[in-house]
C-alpha cells in the first residue's frame, strides 16, 4: 500500500511554507531563551538530527509527509508496500479483532485515505500506529471517558504534550468534533504535527505561535474557536490559563530529563480539571536522565493502572502459558536466546490530587 498524497490547494501551499518560516523563527528564538528545560535532552539532541531535512521539503513533497513519520514512531511504508512478505494480513486482523472485540465500530480507527498508509481490513486502512492510538482511545471508551466528553455540550479542551506527527490528535478531533485540541511540542516535532493536520483537517481552524508576534498569547482572541494550537515546548506556560477535560502524553516523557518531567507534570496537575492519560516506559532504556516515571506520577495524581481486559484473559489462557512455558524452557537450554531487557510501556489513567 503505497502513500496517496493529500490533496494539495492554493491556500495549504501558503499554510505549510507559512509553518516553515515559523518552526524556522521559534528554532531561533529557543537558542535565546534561558529557561533550561527549553533545550531537549541529550536523547531528543541526537534524536532531532536526524530529520532536521524536514524543514527543507516543498509543500508537494509534504503531502506525503507519513512517509516520514517513521523518525518518530518506526512505522514505514515499506512494511506495507511489500505486505504479506513483512506483514500477515490475517494475523494483523485477528490482532486487532482480539484485542478490540469490545469497541463499538465507531470508534475502530483508520488512517485517512488521502495521506494515510497500511493494510486494508474490513473497509479501513489499518496501519501500526492506528493500533497504538486504538489502544489509547479503547482505554479512554473503556473507562468512561469518550462517552462523557462526547456528550458534554461545552466545549472539549484537549491538551496533548508530545503529539508526535499528530496521528492521535487527528483521531480525537474526528471522535469529540466540539473540541479545542493544544499541542506542545519542541518546534522539531512541531512542524510535523502542525503539516500533517493542516493537511489532514484543512477545513479546520489553526493557530501557531509566532515569536514575531509574542504579543498574540496575551492578547483576548477568543482560544476556542480554533480546532488545534500549536505551541513550542518553551512557551508552555500560555496553557495555564485554561483548564483541560484531557491531558494526554503519548511515549514522550519517557524521553526525558528529571527537570523537564517535572515541570511538565507540575503543569498538568494544574490545568488539568479531568484526566490525564500517560502511556510510557519509567525511562526509555538511552535515556540517563530520567530514573522512574512512575514514581513522578504517584507524587502528584491518583494514578490507576489500566489493561486490556481482552489481552489479560488471553495471557491467562492455557494455549498462551504453554506457549509461555515452552519459550523459556528453550531459552533456559541455550536453543533461544535471551531476549534483551526492556521497560514495560505502562499505560495508567490519572486524576490531580
Amino acid at each position: 500500500m503505497t502513500v496517496v498524497p493529500f490533496e494539495l490547494s492554493a491556500s495549504l501551499v501558503n499554510s505549510l511554507e507559512s509553518t516553515k518560516r515559523l518552526i524556522t523563527a521559534m528554532l531561533d528564538e529557543r537558542k535565546t531563551e534561558n529557561q533550561s528545560s527549553s533545550s531537549p535532552s541529550d536523547y531528543w539532541l541526537s534524536f532531532c538530527s536526524a530529520f532536521d531535512y524536514m524543514l527543507d521539503l516543498t509543500p508537494r513533497s509534504l503531502a506525503k509527509i507519513r512517509l516520514h513519520t517513521y523518525h518518530l514512531t518506526s512505522d514505514n511504508y515499506l512494511t506495507y508496500f511489500f505486505e504479506p512478505t513483512t506483514i500477515d494480513p490475517i494475523w494483523f486482523r485477528n490482532k486487532l479483532s482480539l484485542e478490540y472485540s469490545d469497541i463499538p465500530q465507531a470508534l475502530l480507527l483508520s488512517e485517512p485515505r488521502q495521506g494515510g498508509m497500511g493494510i486494508n481490513i474490513d473497509g479501513r486502512l489499518v496501519s501500526t500506529d492506528i493500533g497504538r492510538f486504538q489502544q489509547v482511545v479503547s482505554t479512554l471508551y473503556r473507562a468512561g471517558v469518550l462517552s462523557k466528553l462526547q456528550s458534554s455540550t461545552k466545549r472539549t479542551l484537549f491538551l496533548e504534550i508530545g503529539a508526535g506527527y499528530g496521528g492521535l490528535a487527528y483521531q480525537i478531533k474526528k471522535i469529540v468534533e466540539n473540541s479545542t485540541y493544544f499541542i506542545i511540542d519542541l518546534p522539531e516535532v512541531l512542524f510535523f504535527s502542525a503539516c500533517y493536520l493542516q493537511l489532514a483537517h484543512p477545513d479546520k481552524k489553526f493557530f501557531i505561535y509566532d515569536p514575531s508576534d509574542i504579543d498574540a498569547l496575551s492578547g483576548d482572541k477568543d482560544w476556542l474557536e480554533y480546532d488545534f494550537i500549536f505551541l513550542p515546548n518553551y512557551r508552555k506556560d500560555f496553557v495555564r490559563k485554561f483548564r483541560f477535560d484531557l491531558v494526554v502524553n503519548m511515549e514522550s516523557l519517557q524521553e526525558m530529563r528529571h527537570d523537564q518531567v517535572t515541570e511538565y507534570l507540575d503543569l498538568i496537575h494544574e490545568v488539568c480539571q479531568g484526566h490525564f492519560y500517560s502511556l510510557n516506559q519509567d525511562r526509555n532504556v538511552k535515556n540517563l536522565q530520567l530514573q522512574n516515571l512512575s514514581e513522578m506520577l504517584q507524587n502528584r495524581f491518583d494514578v490507576t493502572e489500566m489493561r486490556n481486559p481482552n489481552l489479560h484473559q488471553e495471557a491467562q489462557s492455557p494455549k498462551t502459558r504453554i506457549r509461555r512455558l515452552g519459550k523459556s524452557t528453550l531459552v533456559r537450554l541455550g536453543v533461544l536466546s535471551r531476549p534483551p531487557v526492556v521497560l514495560p510501556h505502562l499505560e495508567y489513567l490519572c486524576v490531580p490530587r
